[in-house]
């Protein structure tokens, strides 16, 4: 059996309602999402604090160009994300060039990888209908999708009559 290699950029995001920042570099996650959120009420909705947290990974030297994050809520177009900011990777990328080659690799020869974390908190934080809330990096002409979160308002449950007998 063979083992798929990695890609040379990737990145996943985890969406929360809170990111604590404890001691010794911890963070604690409130409240994850598993794919879905669940509004039961109407829209627009603000919610007191909403994370998320964007980890992103790329094999040394692989890229050069500038890394953007961009983060698309429900109703955002493809080319106006409600969010947008570039990742300082400059010094990280430059300390990676200055390993040797064989620092550049792990045990089993394969170039390693930079990984950057960023967690957000958003406070308040507004959403203006259903759809999803999706998180892209885009280096170069490359856009990395790096997670999405789907936004539907709660179906609402018939009442509950009373048994009497």
């Amino acid at each position: 059996m063979s083992v798929s290699p990695l890609p040379d950029v990737s990145g996943h995001t985890i969406f929360c309602d809170d990111v604590r920042f404890e001691d010794g570099g911890k963070l604690s996650l409130i409240g994850v999402y598993q794919g879905q959120m669940f509004i039961h009420a109407d829209f627009p909705v603000t919610l007191p604090k909403f994370g998320i947290v964007v980890r992103y990974h790329e094999r040394i030297g692989s890229r050069s160009d500038p890394l953007v994050l961009k983060i698309f809520l429900p109703g955002d177009p493809d080319d106006a994300p409600t969010f947008s900011a570039q990742v300082p990777v400059d010094e990280l990328r430059k300390a990676g060039e200055a390993l040797s080659s064989e620092e550049k690799k792990t045990e089993n020869g394969e170039i390693k990888f930079h990984i950057m974390q960023a967690p957000i908190i958003l406070s308040p934080f507004v959403l203006k209908g259903p759809g999803a809330i999706k998180v892209r990096a885009v280096c170069g002409d490359e856009i990395i999708r790096m997670g999405a979160l789907t936004i539907e308002k709660a179906a609402v449950a018939p009442p509950i009559s009373p048994n009497v007998s």
